[in-house]
């Protein structure tokens, strides 16, 4: 690492400290001798769920969604009738079809009510909200490593992960989060002392969870610094202060501001609070406000 300041240790996918050279790929941490690199080798997994199909738990889905169904089709050719049906899954696919036209080959077909051909082809039906129903096997992509630290005895290595949670169904009154975060880093610290060259892992000491994504990372003596970025939903917050919402009809422009502005002051305590909560700060930074 091309390290700016003296004594400050920069993020970098591959670090060194003059007898290990230590490399993440992916979801591996690959450790290795820096002057004799057949003198075996060190590889770290990054902690994976690899769930089976069978295992596999799915979020449940409230809302409509599309459904492929079978339309049954018709043909009759000129020299007599000849039905090609195709298998059809409800009486109201089939009703949708109205009198085709022959075409140049004299074969008759069948049109939906937008006027397109059927043959060979499957229809969407949207099925009603089902509140009972699995959505199909879901598996989150696998860990990786996005940047190491390097002091001493310890290597950090700052791992992404998949932090996507359904937003759970509640009813019309179901408040989502407003901390939107696709991504988790995970934060790892293993003891580089004594790095095993038979292939087997180097010591986990200890792990955090962060939420965010991953911008940039220092480190200097015993201090590591991380900085995330977290995406907020502001719309939660500012929905009710648009200029179209009926409790502001009728009125003129400095009404309308004169309302917002209380509105908006009586959802800040609220807003913030939630906001705290989400982001699980060891310090409640009561001490800015």
């Amino acid at each position: 690492t091309n390290n700016q300041v003296s004594d400050v240790d920069e993020a970098d996918i591959v670090k060194s400290n003059g007898k290990w050279v230590f490399a993440g790929y992916g979801d591996v941490l690959f450790a290795w001798n820096a002057t004799d690199g057949t003198n075996g080798i060190s590889i770290t997994k990054m902690p994976y769920n690899d769930t089976s199909e069978e295992n596999c738990t799915s979020p449940y889905y409230g809302g409509p969604f599309p459904e492929p169904i079978a339309v049954a089709v018709e043909e009759t050719t000129a020299g007599g009738n000849a039905d090609a049906t195709d298998s059809a899954t409800s009486s109201s696919s089939q009703g949708n079809g109205a009198s085709g036209k022959k075409n140049r080959h004299g074969v008759k077909r069948h049109l939906n009510y937008r006027g397109r051909n059927n043959n060979n082809r499957q229809t969407m039906s949207i099925m009603p909200p089902c509140f009972d129903c699995p959505m199909p096997c879901y598996k989150p992509p696998k860990p990786r490593i996005l940047s190491l630290l390097l002091e001493g005895d310890r290597l950090v290595a700052i791992v992404s992960e998949e932090n996507y949670q359904p937003i759970p169904f509640d009813g019309p009154k179901s408040v989502p989060p407003i901390v939107s975060n696709w991504q988790k880093l995970v934060v790892r610290v293993y003891d580089i002392s004594d790095v095993p060259s038979d292939g087997s892992p180097l010591t986990l000491l200890a792990e955090k969870s962060i939420k965010g994504e991953f911008n940039d990372a220092r480190s200097f003596d015993e201090t590591g610094i991380l900085v995330t970025t977290s995406y907020l939903d502001t719309w939660q917050f500012a929905t009710g202060l648009y200029r179209y919402n009926k409790e502001y009809c009728g009125l003129n422009a400095t009404e309308y501001s004169k309302k917002a502005s209380e509105l908006a002051q009586n959802m800040t305590d609220e807003f913030a609070t939630r906001l705290f909560e989400e982001l699980e700060l060891d310090d409640d930074c009561s001490n800015i406000f």
